[in-house]
């Protein structure tokens, strides 16, 4: 049984949950604005080819993600003038989302060239690190800024 079309209620999910954080961090309500708006043109993509619910959606991911870049970038620039919370966190989504543009993207190309099975593998391997990196400095933020402290 094929389970792509898990992978869109992924990226659907992580890019609401992402812009609803940028939306807090940052406080500006363009942010929903954007976030409505990919909805909407994913929703009707969906509506006019549903076909593509059963395929592997690069277009989507890209837009969604290329997105979640465009709001750590102007974070980080926002935090240039004071106020820095969740910079490890920022930073982690910046590194990983870099560069799981990348792989998500290619995604359609690496199944069509027939790539060997070890390329593959280290493509994998290689996302899997980054996204282990990322999650590594969210646990750094969490423990620096919510731990609870002993007297």
């Amino acid at each position: 049984m094929n389970n792509i079309f898990l992978f869109h209620y992924y990226f659907i999910g992580q890019f609401i949950f992402l812009s609803l954080f940028f939306k807090e961090l940052m406080q500006k309500k363009w942010v929903l604005y954007i976030l409505v708006l990919v909805l909407i043109g994913l929703g009707t993509n969906y509506a006019i080819y549903p076909e593509i619910f059963n395929e592997y959606h690069t277009i989507g991911v890209s837009i969604t993600q290329s997105i979640i870049v465009v709001y750590a970038l102007i974070y980080y620039y926002q935090s240039l003038t004071g106020r820095n919370l969740f910079l490890l966190v920022n930073t982690g989504i910046l590194l990983y989302f870099m560069t799981s543009i990348l792989f998500f993207a290619s995604g359609n190309l690496i199944i069509d060239l027939n790539l060997p099975k070890e390329t593959q593998r280290y493509i994998s391997i290689v996302n899997q690190f980054l996204y282990f990196i990322f999650l590594v400095l969210i646990f750094i933020e969490w423990y620096r800024s919510y731990r609870v402290k002993l007297a």
